[in-house]
C-alpha cells in the first residue's frame, strides 16, 4: 500500500505542479527576482523542467496503472481519475513543447527587454514586436525594487518602435528619443508620470 501511495502522489506532484506555476502570474508564481531579463531566462529553464516533470508523471501513470488501479474500489473512480491526469498530462505536453520551440527561437533578450536609470528612477521597457504580422510597441514600465532582490513593475504607457532609443526622465513624464538615425532627426514619444511612482516600496 505504501509503494502504491507513494507512486500516486509522485505522479501527481509531477503533472499538478508544473500545471499550477502555469496557471500563476509569471514565472514561479510572479516571484519577479533581479530583473525581467533574468525571469526571462528563468522561464525558459522552468518551461523545461515543467516539460520534464509532466512526462514523467505519465509515465509513472501508465507503468504503473494495475497498481495505482487498487487504490480504487469503484470504477468510476478509477476511470475518472486516469481520465483526468491523462488528460492533464497531454494537455500539457504539446503547451509545453511548443512553447520551449517558440521561446527558444524569438528575438534576443536584449531586444525584447531593456533596462536604463533616468534620475532616479529606474525603467523597464519591453518591446512586443510581431514581425510583419502586426506593429511593434514598446510598453514603459516604472521599475520599483522590493525586499529581496525583487521587483515591481507600474506600467507607464506604451509608444509605437523605435530601432535605438535613450530614456530621459522629466519632471511629470519619461520620454523615450530615438538615436542613431542617419539623417540625424529623432522621434520622441513623451509619456505621463503625474499618476505613477514607487510610493514607499
Amino acid at each position: 500500500m505504501l509503494k502504491r501511495n507513494r507512486y500516486i502522489v509522485v505522479a501527481l506532484l509531477c503533472i499538478l505542479i508544473p500545471l499550477l506555476e502555469t496557471l500563476g502570474e509569471g514565472t514561479l508564481w510572479g516571484l519577479h527576482y533581479e530583473s525581467p531579463r533574468a525571469m526571462d531566462t528563468l522561464g525558459d529553464i522552468v518551461r523545461l523542467v515543467k516539460l520534464l516533470s509532466v512526462v514523467a508523471g505519465l509515465y509513472l501513470l501508465v507503468k504503473n496503472r494495475s497498481i495505482i488501479a487498487e487504490a480504487f474500489h469503484s470504477k468510476v473512480l478509477k476511470i475518472t481519475f486516469f481520465s483526468v491526469f491523462y488528460l492533464l498530462s497531454w494537455v500539457q505536453i504539446p503547451m509545453l513543447l511548443l512553447g520551449n520551440l517558440f521561446f527558444g527561437i524569438i528575438a534576443p533578450k536584449d531586444y525584447i527587454h531593456y533596462e536604463q536609470s533616468a534620475g532616479q528612477d529606474s525603467f523597464y521597457v519591453y518591446t512586443a514586436d510581431p514581425g510583419a504580422m502586426g506593429t511593434a510597441y514598446h510598453h514603459v514600465y516604472l521599475k520599483c525594487p522590493l525586499p529581496f532582490n525583487r521587483y515591481e513593475l507600474i506600467k507607464v504607457g506604451k509608444t509605437r518602435w523605435l530601432k535605438v532609443f535613450d530614456i530621459k526622465r522629466g519632471d511629470n513624464s519619461v520620454a523615450l528619443i530615438s538615436k542613431g538615425t542617419t539623417d540625424g532627426s529623432h522621434k520622441v514619444y513623451r509619456l505621463s508620470m503625474e499618476s505613477v511612482s514607487c510610493g514607499e516600496s
